[in-house]
């Protein structure tokens, strides 16, 4: 079985501590490139983490390797769209974090191009597999339920800033 040539965009906490350990748990992926505008990171991340090159450019990356796929994962959350459709436009599928955009223009932009394109874009949306999401999805999705018509959250996690953010989940329904 071939292996999927990955290329990581973003060495940050997120990045370290989460994502990139978790490429040497599987045999079909070959880390190929990590990419941080911190040289010292970019590069502490290769060597940690068996990535063959890094960069500080992500356009360098993108053109330079031969990638399957892109993780990006990095700050500032406004170039998320721009840099997953530069990686679209060169052929790459993408492994985007939240948000992948920041309004409904560049949402669209990215449907429209990964469309076209014919590569994927994933958002980074791992909670929907926990069991309360996959029990109000059970839920809500029975007939005598009713038609949502409102979805709010609450999550309660540390941030990034040192403190707890809080997202309430609400489901309103039209059961008439």
């Amino acid at each position: 079985m071939a292996q999927i040539k990955l290329g990581f965009i973003g060495c940050g906490s997120h990045a370290t501590r989460n994502l990139q350990p978790c490429v040497r748990l599987v045999p079909e992926i070959d880390f190929v490139a990590t990419c941080d505008i911190s040289a010292a990171k970019a590069e502490s991340n290769a060597k940690r983490f068996g990535a063959k090159q890094w960069y500080t450019d992500y356009r360098a990356m993108i053109e330079t390797e031969e990638l399957d796929v892109v993780a990006i994962v990095g700050h500032p959350k406004t170039m998320h769209t721009d840099m997953a459709i530069a990686c679209m436009e060169l052929g790459k599928h993408v492994f985007i974090e939240k948000p992948p955009a920041i309004n409904v223009e560049d949402a669209e932009r990215l449907s429209e191009t990964s469309a076209r394109t014919g590569k994927f874009g994933m958002v980074a949306t791992m909670w929907r597999h926990a069991p309360a999401h996959r029990m109000a999805r059970r839920i809500i999705t029975q007939a005598e339920f009713g038609e949502p018509i409102l979805f709010e959250g609450r999550y309660l996690a540390p941030s990034p800033r040192g403190a707890h953010e809080t997202l309430e989940l609400w489901i309103a329904c039209d059961i008439l």
